[in-house]
């Protein structure tokens, strides 16, 4: 149900099967992938000239193989607001401030499997100016897993630079993250940053990590050689944020626990041509190679590199 006040705001409530996505999809994404994430419950959006609030309380949907059988996982909810500021001609030309809360009542760490209740607060900041722009973010985790406390957080770094008079129009980033892993396995404070409900690729095609107990440093290069094709190559490299802790998927579930003292996780380059026909119908082509680095190289559950090549075509009817 929306309708609009006197003063030209805008307001909006949603009830039912609906996705979240917010920010660059780093904490809440739609996660486009085989299968999109839903969430069932309410959001209240409100809208006035160049901000918008939505609150929103929800709980996860698990998505069944077969038709019309999706269920509610009523082990995992969310809730939160956040705040978005445009700020149109101004050098920093958005911020986005936000509090969420989540509650998972079975998530395996490295402590252990657990039920882990978060509130995660948070900013982030976009700059634009001429050929640059930015974007900075910053999240603090609190909360309880299994009655102990939470500290965790997370921190990161864009920078864009783009020409746009000039052959293949091309356009460098640089973007670094971090965030806290766990440094005692023992002590009854967890440090392990969760990354809430991301994007299904987030570092890359092959993401055999996720923002998890994780420094990144990742180098993008953006062309179009001709009308209607663009071009992209992606470099990251990784390293493990604390070596007692493990590395860990997408979804914040722990991936591989940690069994040498070695940082550096591996890199990866990827490669991803798409070319677009009309309105209804494009064509992309991914090539990507994941090196494993010591700390993938002394487990012995992860004797090889990953190479992958992906062809999609997509029909828009």
């Amino acid at each position: 149900y929306s309708f609009h006040s006197k003063n030209k705001s805008f307001y909006s409530f949603r009830v039912g099967k609906q996705a979240l996505n917010y920010g660059v999809g780093s904490l809440l994404d739609i996660r486009e992938t085989n299968v999109r994430r839903d969430f069932i419950g309410a959001k209240f959006i409100a809208e006035h000239i160049n901000t918008r609030i939505d609150l929103f309380a929800m709980e996860l949907m698990n998505e069944n193989p077969g038709y019309f059988d999706d269920q509610i996982n009523q082990s995992q909810k969310i809730a939160g607001i956040w705040i978005t500021q445009i700020m149109p001609r101004k050098f920093f030309n958005r911020l986005d401030a936000f509090y969420i809360y989540t509650h998972r009542a079975s998530l395996n760490l490295s402590q252990g499997l657990g039920t882990d209740s978060r509130h995660t607060i948070g900013a982030a900041l976009n700059f634009f100016s001429h050929h640059w722009s930015g974007y900075t973010e910053a999240d603090l985790q609190l909360g309880k897993f299994n009655g102990y406390p939470i500290f965790a957080w997370k921190f990161t770094q864009s920078f864009t630079y783009q020409l746009t008079d000039v052959f293949l129009k091309p356009a460098l980033s640089a973007t670094t993250a971090i965030s806290s892993g766990d440094h005692n396995l023992q002590d009854s404070t967890l440090n392990t940053f969760s990354p809430l409900y991301p994007k299904g690729i987030y570092y890359g095609f092959v993401d055999n990590a996720g923002s998890a107990n994780m420094i990144v440093i990742h180098g993008k290069l953006v062309t179009e050689p001709a009308r209607r094709f663009n071009f992209t190559a992606d470099y990251y490299i990784f390293w493990r944020q604390s070596i007692v802790d493990g590395i860990y998927g997408a979804s914040g579930s722990l991936l591989l626990a940690s069994d040498n003292d070695q940082r550096r996780i591996g890199s990866m380059i990827d490669a991803v041509g798409s070319f677009t026909f009309n309105s209804h119908f494009s064509f992309r082509c991914v090539v990507a190679y994941y090196k494993r680095g010591p700390f993938l190289i002394h487990d012995t559950s992860t004797p090889h590199d990953i190479r992958y090549l992906g062809v999609t075509a997509i029909l828009r009817l």
